[in-house]
């Protein structure tokens, strides 16, 4: 159903159960989908439909794990930033493919950044080549991570599923 005033589709029960399973599981069938949720397989197929059509689901994608794809060191950021640097900052940081993770927070730093690398030595590269020369970066500090016990996914309703 199209909500006339914004435009835009309006979600209901069995769209965000949906979403909410796909955010789980990208992958899964509809029939799998028609049993956890109880609404027809035909209902399901059709709503999804509806939402890629409409651009309510705009991709799918993967999470890799950094261990299998040459990136199995992780390190975190603190960073402040120059206030009228702050917006280009962050244009730098999304366009940095070893950043995988960006938080604006509030403070003593301004950003709170993931790293990947193949190890620590190549983190430091990046910290020292890419991001430490970041016009408006005007403090960084690094935060090596050895160890990740613990993990978790949200889907897009905060919902979290262990990984």
């Amino acid at each position: 159903m199209v909500d006339t005033a914004s435009n835009k589709i309006k979600l209901d029960e069995i769209d965000l159960a949906i979403i909410s399973n796909l955010s789980q599981d990208s992958r899964m069938r509809f029939t799998k989908m028609s049993m956890a949720t109880g609404y027809p397989d035909a209902t399901i197929q059709h709503r999804f439909r509806r939402m890629m059509k409409n651009g309510v689901i705009k991709r799918f994608t993967i999470e890799l794990n950094p261990i299998y794809v040459d990136h199995g060191s992780v390190s975190l950021a603190l960073l402040k930033t120059i206030s009228e640097k702050h917006d280009d900052v962050q244009k730098k940081l999304e366009s940095l493919p070893e950043v995988t993770d960006i938080y604006v927070v509030f403070g003593e730093y301004d950003f709170v950044i993931k790293i990947s690398g193949k190890d620590f030595s190549h983190i430091d590269d990046i910290m020292r080549d890419k991001i430490r020369v970041i016009e408006g970066v005007s403090e960084l500090r690094e935060i090596a991570v050895v160890e990740e016990p613990k993990h978790y996914h949200r889907d897009v309703f905060g919902k979290i599923y262990s990984v």
